[in-house]
Parts: C-alpha cells; sequence; structure tokens
C-alpha cells in the first residue's frame, strides 16, 4: 500500500513539474496593454523573424498582449492577430492608465457593440479624442464628447497621443517614407483591397509618400495631396534612373516611308491614341488627304493637311486619290458667299436634303463652306445663336444664319431646344473595364455589369432620338481622364456614369446617385434619375448625394454617378445579375433623363 501511494504521488510531481514548465514557456493572460517602444515595429504571422509581415506598430501606440511565447508577444492587428517581439513593449507605469485615447488610423467606425458586423454609430477621422471607459478583448469601449455617443472601436487604432503631437518642434518626426510606382498605371483606392474605389492613378515612376502598411497593401499620399491605399506589390523604395539631359539629335526614322494617304470612308476620326477609346482630335472627309509616317498594328500615325497629327484606322486610309463624282451645279442661294472668293465649294453629290427646322449652336461654332474642318471659314456664330438646317452629309449640316449667311457646321454642336431627349448629346459612361475590374461579388465583376446596363440605356436613348456617347463599348479600359474629355469635347447635354457598389458589411443594400455642384442642374439631374430608377429597380433608397468622383468633379457638362447596387451583399447580388433587372434599371436612368430634359 505505502508503495502504490509513492507511486502515486511521485507521478503527481512529475506531472505538476511538466505544467509548470510548459505554463513558464507559453503563458496565457488576460489582455495587458502595452507601449511600443521601437520606432517602427512588424508585426508577423508567427512567432519568427522570418514569417510574414501582416502590419506595422509606430513607437509610442498602444496595443493589447494576449499572450507571450519565448520572447514574442500575439497582439490584435486590425480583425487579425500576429506577434511582435516583446523586448520592443514596455507597460505602462501604475496609476498612468490611458484614460484618453485618440484615432490613429484615417477613419475608424465607432460601433454599436464589440463586433465588426455591429451597426457603425459615427466615423471618426484621425486624431479624433474618445475617453476609454472599458476594455473587452481587442475592442475598447469609448465616450465621444463631441457627439455624445458611447460605443466600441478596435484597440489597435487607439493610441494615447495625436499622432500630430508625436512629431517635435524640429521637425524629426517621421513624416512617411518616398516610394516609387513599378506598375505601368497604379489605382489609389478609398480601403486596402481591390474592392476599394479608385480615387486616382498613377503612373509608372511616380513618387508617392508611404505613411502606413496594412497587409500588401500601404497608405500613401499623391504629390496632388491625394491619399488612399496601393498594393505594395508595386511600389519600390528605389528611384527610377533619371536620365542625363540628352542631347539634340536627329529624330529616328521613321517606322514607315513618309506616304500621301487618302480617306476612303465618308468620314474617318482622327484620334490622339492608336486606340477606339482615345479622344477625337478632328473628323476628316472622304477623299482628305493626309501624309503616314509611322505604323502601330491597324492604325497609322498621320498628319493632316492643317498640321494636326493623330491616329487613323489603316482600313480606311488609300495611296490612290478617289475618283470624284461629277459635280453638279450647287444650289442656290438669296446671298452668294463673298468672304471668301475662289474657296473651296464642296460637292453636292451626298447631300441629303433636310425639312427646313431651326436649331441652335452648342457652343460658338465655325460656319464652313463645306462638310469639313479643311474647308474655309465663312463666319463665326456665338454660342446659342439660332440657325435652320437645311441639309445634311458626313456628319456635318447644312445651315443658313440669322445674318442670311449658307454654310457647313458639324451635326453634334447642334440641337433643339425642345423637350425631352431628341436631339440631345448623351454620354453613357460604364465605369472601369479592361484591366481594372472594378469591385466583384461571387458571381459577378462590377465592370461586366456597368456595361450591359449602359448598352441597354444607349438603345433606349437612341429609340428617342438622342446622340449617344459611349466611352467604352466593349471590354477596354479608357482612362478617368479620357471619359471626362469625350464628354467636353461633345458638349454632353448629360454624362451618365454606371456603376456597382461594395461594402465590408454584407448587409448594406440599395442604390444611390452622386452629384458635384460644378453645375447649377446636376442635383436636379441627379435627383430625377434616382426617383425613376428607385421606381423601377425596387431596391433600398440611398438617396442623391454628393460626391467627390473624378468623372463628375472634372466635367464640365452636366454630370451624375449612379451606384445601382451593392456585388458585396450576396442577396442583392443575385438580383442585379439578372438581365430583368439591367432592362429596369436601365429604364429608370432612361426615365430620369427624359424627366429631366421635359421640365
Amino acid at each position: 500500500m505505502k508503495s502504490r501511494i509513492g507511486i502515486l504521488i511521485a507521478s503527481m510531481m512529475l506531472f505538476l513539474s511538466v505544467f509548470s514548465v510548459t505554463n513558464s514557456t507559453n503563458q496565457a493572460f488576460a489582455a495587458v496593454q502595452f507601449k511600443v517602444n521601437a520606432s517602427a515595429l512588424n508585426v508577423r504571422e508567427n512567432p519568427n523573424t522570418t514569417a510574414k509581415i501582416i502590419g506595422t506598430f509606430a513607437k509610442g501606440q498602444s496595443i493589447s498582449g494576449l499572450q507571450d511565447l519565448g520572447g514574442w508577444t500575439k497582439v490584435n492587428v486590425g480583425s487579425k492577430t500576429g506577434w511582435v517581439m516583446s523586448k520592443y513593449l514596455s507597460k505602462p507605469s501604475a496609476g498612468t492608465a490611458v484614460k484618453i485615447g485618440y484615432v490613429n488610423t484615417s477613419q475608424l467606425n465607432l460601433r454599436q457593440s464589440y463586433s465588426t458586423s455591429s451597426k457603425s454609430l459615427a466615423l471618426l477621422t484621425k486624431d479624433t479624442q474618445v475617453t476609454i471607459q472599458s476594455q473587452k478583448g481587442s475592442w475598447l469601449k469609448v465616450y465621444l464628447s463631441s457627439k455624445k455617443l458611447t460605443g466600441w472601436v478596435l484597440n489597435s487604432y487607439i493610441s494615447d497621443k495625436k499622432t500630430a503631437a508625436a512629431t517635435s518642434s524640429a521637425k524629426t518626426a517621421v513624416t512617411g517614407s518616398k516610394y516609387y510606382v513599378t506598375g505601368n498605371e497604379l489605382n489609389i483606392r478609398t480601403q486596402p483591397n481591390t474592392s476599394g474605389k479608385v480615387t486616382t492613378s498613377v503612373k509608372k515612376g511616380t513618387a508617392l509618400t508611404l505613411y502606413e502598411k496594412k497587409g500588401d497593401w500601404g497608405r500613401v499620399k499623391t504629390a496632388e495631396g491625394k491619399t488612399g491605399w496601393a498594393s505594395l506589390k508595386f511600389l519600390t523604395t528605389k528611384a527610377p534612373a533619371v536620365a542625363s539631359a540628352p542631347t539634340v539629335k536627329p529624330a529616328p526614322a521613321p517606322a514607315v516611308k513618309t506616304v500621301k494617304n487618302f480617306i476612303t470612308a465618308s468620314k474617318l476620326n482622327i484620334r490622339s491614341k492608336p486606340s477606339t477609346s482615345a479622344g477625337i482630335v478632328t473628323i476628316l472627309k472622304k477623299g482628305d488627304s493626309v501624309t503616314l509616317y509611322q505604323k502601330d498594328g491597324s492604325w497609322g500615325k498621320v498628319t493632316t493637311s492643317t498640321g494636326k497629327s493623330g491616329w487613323a484606322s489603316l482600313s480606311y486610309l488609300s495611296s490612290q486619290q478617289p475618283v470624284a463624282a461629277p459635280v453638279p451645279a450647287p444650289p442656290k442661294t438669296d446671298e452668294p458667299v463673298t468672304e471668301n472668293p475662289g474657296n473651296n465649294t464642296p460637292e453636292d453629290t451626298e447631300l441629303t436634303p433636310a425639312p427646313s427646322e431651326t436649331v441652335y449652336l452648342r457652343d460658338d461654332s465655325n460656319i464652313r463652306t463645306g462638310p469639313g474642318t479643311s474647308y474655309n471659314v465663312i463666319t463665326l456664330e456665338k454660342k446659342g445663336s439660332a440657325v435652320t438646317k437645311i441639309g445634311e452629309k458626313d456628319g456635318w449640316v447644312q445651315v443658313v444664319t440669322a445674318s442670311g449667311k449658307t454654310g457647313w457646321v458639324a451635326a453634334w454642336l447642334t440641337g433643339t431646344k425642345e423637350k425631352g431627349l431628341k436631339g440631345k448629346v448623351i454620354v453613357v459612361d460604364a465605369g472601369h473595364g479592361g484591366k481594372d475590374p472594378g469591385t466583384s461579388g461571387i458571381n459577378n465583376t462590377e465592370k461586366a455589369l456597368n456595361l450591359k446596363v449602359a448598352l441597354e440605356l444607349q438603345a433606349l436613348l437612341k429609340s428617342k432620338g438622342a446622340t449617344v456617347i459611349m466611352t467604352r463599348s466593349n471590354d477596354t479600359y479608357p482612362t478617368l481622364t479620357e471619359r471626362v474629355n469625350v464628354s467636353n469635347q461633345y458638349k454632353a447635354d448629360a454624362f451618365i456614369s454606371i456603376h456597382f457598389n461594395a461594402n465590408g458589411d454584407k448587409s448594406v443594400s440599395g442604390i444611390d446617385t452622386f452629384y458635384y455642384a460644378s453645375n447649377t442642374n446636376e442635383k436636379q439631374l441627379a435627383q430625377c434619375i434616382q426617383e425613376e430608377v428607385i421606381k423601377q429597380a425596387k431596391l433600398l433608397n440611398r438617396g442623391v448625394k454628393q460626391g467627390n468622383f473624378q468623372v463628375i468633379r472634372e466635367n464640365k457638362q452636366a454630370a451624375i454617378l449612379i451606384e445601382l447596387g451593392f456585388l458585396s451583399n450576396p442577396n442583392e447580388e443575385k438580383i442585379v445579375e439578372t438581365s430583368e433587372y439591367q432592362k429596369r434599371a436601365a429604364l429608370g436612368i432612361f426615365n430620369g433623363l427624359e424627366k429631366f430634359f421635359s421640365l
């Protein structure tokens, strides 16, 4: 019996000793608050220096330690946990517990309870002061005195000092590191993921200031002062090589022999780049001559007879001059043209007589002797002038001015003042495209849905006699600047940018329309479209709001951007992916435009 008792006691002592050793090397404890005492402290996936870095803490930042393991401390970083080296942490002395905290990120949700799925009570900006009341795990219960709200925030985004206060009067504080873009074009987004909206894009070699890292993303600031998140995969600290001042050398030999060519199409766009999505420099008519001096695939770089340079489709160029058709006698007018005797009066072989009607000029316009920019200018008529339309040819209209002068003006520069959509110029912009998919849901990309709705809208607008300009008709990516340029170039009566939305909270749903108050009637346009789309789509009405999106901010025409639902909401994605919904959404936008132009 004594032998058995001895064996039992020995076993218990062995167990306790093993437990004691294990507990000393892997100590779990209630969350303890620490301060970072290193200038920058990496947070890693696992407790070793070869593990992936998933975040960085700044010096003086308050963090909660969750567990110790062999010289490492487990901490919260955002919604994840990671490991930092314990030697770079220090505990605040007794009696100095942080009672006042400051937001250390650009935006932080104050939530109703300690969960990322909980309702957001307010959005706190950087350096907002809060009073810390208690802590639960990685969450802090705080009081926001400015709005008299109590809620919960993630502990990792609260510091005991303002970020600005961390700098000394000698300006020796860290102000960010300079990085350079390595990709051809890099999107800057509102969030550290591809679901974040693109606020701007920067070219290869552009210098950015990096302030914060979050996984594979970095919070950056451009030279223009715009801030957002960029993928770290396309950033480097190595500055691009700066070429020494080049010596003047003879121009390189042209890609092709300089050859005179002629336009074979009734009219041909000359574009700024070898792409159908590029801006139009000028429009030439059949038989016009150009000098071809470079080829790029199916495109040729040309110079017009007026000295303008651009790109034309090689399919509509020929080295053979078209045979001119017999020239019938020109139509008689009550007052012959006398400003330019002997000028290049056009052939009338393709003139389509038009019933006499009054049209109005959308902008200051040259009235020319023929249907093309190569013809002489008779007179300059001011924006809003009434002229009488008497004929049409190759995208130009023949008009008689108020003073009785007969000439030609580009059709897109004319319009009617009648109510409704007839004669209106509408630019339809399918957001994103090509290399930029936009946001995405479980089964759909935003760029694909945007285009489907845009094409439905195009058909509806054309049926009512509107002139529709598409920024893209397939899976291409016109830049934001190019989209705006199209609208400004065609003097659009309205610019409609079509998008779908996303949110980290999958329950968020509905439709909203944005405007930038540069034109007095843009809010009214947004309201008309929002009201009619809600009637058709029957989703939650999130209202009309001012937005700072480039395609509406830089637009000189009446412009709106509409978000037609949330792909991040699985239930809403099932609705918006149907062709029935896309047709209803397009009809709502169409009805809104018709309503606006009938006011």
